[in-house]
């Protein structure tokens, strides 16, 4: 907020294209919302604005996204457009995580090569990879129900509501 603009447009697709018309194309654009929202977005307003003339890259999280729906986004934008995954949840902080340049290059090795997958994940199926602060988050890996998952603990002393060894019973 103290080196740009930032303006809340909610869910309305709406206030969304107004807002983009407003300010127009000459600003850089950081788009940020749910998966699902951001690709109704995208598709269904192609007749209301046209994408690709704005410089649009994306933030969004709060589910896994398949490399198909990155490669499918950017699509809609203007080359060179980024779109970056996060990680987090509003009961303990929504930037546990992010997707970095260098997680999404292993994360899309691993998509052209099985061998690879299964050897860094152990498993066929693509999972999201971040990288995260250890200065911020404690995070440790615990086996519940046969299931490896993790818990973290919010190292930030200013957090009103500090939580350790929370578990989201997400698998990592």
């Amino acid at each position: 907020e103290k080196i740009s603009l930032v303006k809340n447009t909610a869910t309305d697709p709406k206030e969304v294209i107004d807002t983009f018309k407003m300010f127009g194309k000459a600003r850089t654009y950081l788009l940020s919302g749910y998966p699902p929202f951001i690709k109704n977005l995208l598709d269904d307003n192609e007749k209301e604005i046209n994408w690709k003339e704005y410089d649009i890259d994306i933030v969004t999280g709060g589910e896994g996204i398949p490399l198909e729906w990155v490669y499918y986004v950017k699509g809609k934008l203007k080359p060179g457009a980024r779109v970056v995954s996060s990680y987090g949840c509003s009961d303990i902080d929504i930037g546990i995580g992010f997707e970095t340049p260098l997680s999404f290059f292993i994360r899309e090795l691993a998509f052209k090569d099985e061998k690879l997958r299964i050897e860094l994940f152990g498993k066929e199926e693509l999972p999201m990879l971040f990288q995260y602060n250890p200065l911020m988050h404690y995070i440790r890996n615990v086996v519940v129900n046969g299931k490896q998952e993790y818990e973290i603990t919010l190292l930030d002393t200013s957090a009103a509501s500090p939580k350790i060894k929370y578990n989201l019973h997400d698998e990592g």
